[in-house]
């Protein structure tokens, strides 16, 4: 990139700075507004899925990231669109629910305060979907998926010693929710928010 175009990059960052984002609450609370540090962050309720590669530009689970880069740890919460329009509620429940843990089970707090040698914290990432047909199957304590994924190959030409493959590649998306799916074991966010199951998905701060 030439010079001009760097400073034009630079200067849609600095403006993005001034306008504030999710991590800069957290931030603010921790290095100015609080006389000490939360026990605890919530970021959220966010509508519309923060799973898979999506948490890499994510504000909400941005925030939540910076509050456990900073040893705090953390819960984001997510709600899935259906049409234009999320209905909070169960989400907001079940994350009281942990919240409530959070307070009174001393192991459930350990687990998530248990700091690397950077004094990192753990951030708990809550996906809920939103069901145009039945109701939430469920929680799924699942690992980060991916929305793209790359299956396998197919010989799509050769000449003389040479062959060419093209890679094979399959796309699930969170944003659509089948609350009626039979699946029973979704094994990473992507698929659990796909068949209906609401996720749960511990994060370490440097994902």
């Amino acid at each position: 990139a030439d010079d001009a175009e760097l400073g034009r990059i630079l200067e849609a960052y600095l403006a993005e700075l001034e306008a504030g984002r999710p991590a800069d609450s957290v931030l603010f609370a921790l290095l100015q507004a609080l006389p000490q540090p939360p026990d605890l962050v919530v970021s959220g309720i966010n509508a519309g899925q923060n799973a898979g590669e999506f948490v890499n530009i994510s504000g909400t689970v941005g925030a939540a990231l910076t509050a456990a880069r900073r040893g705090v740890p953390a819960i984001a919460v997510s709600h899935g669109f259906f049409g234009s329009t999320a209905q909070f509620t169960e989400a907001a429940i079940y994350v009281a629910g942990l919240v409530e843990r959070f307070r009174v089970n001393r192991g459930f707090r350990a687990k998530l305060t248990t700091r690397s040698g950077a004094r990192h914290a753990l951030v708990l990432n809550v996906n809920f979907p939103t069901c145009g047909a039945g109701g939430t199957r469920g929680v799924a304590l699942v690992p980060l998926g991916r929305v793209q994924r790359l299956t396998g190959y197919t010989l799509s030409g050769s000449s003389g010693s040479t062959q060419t493959f093209t890679p094979t590649v399959t796309v699930v998306s969170p944003f659509a929710a089948n609350c009626l799916s039979p699946l029973a074991a979704p094994e990473t966010d992507v698929d659990g928010l796909a068949n209906g199951y609401a996720t749960l998905t511990p994060l370490n701060p440097d994902l």
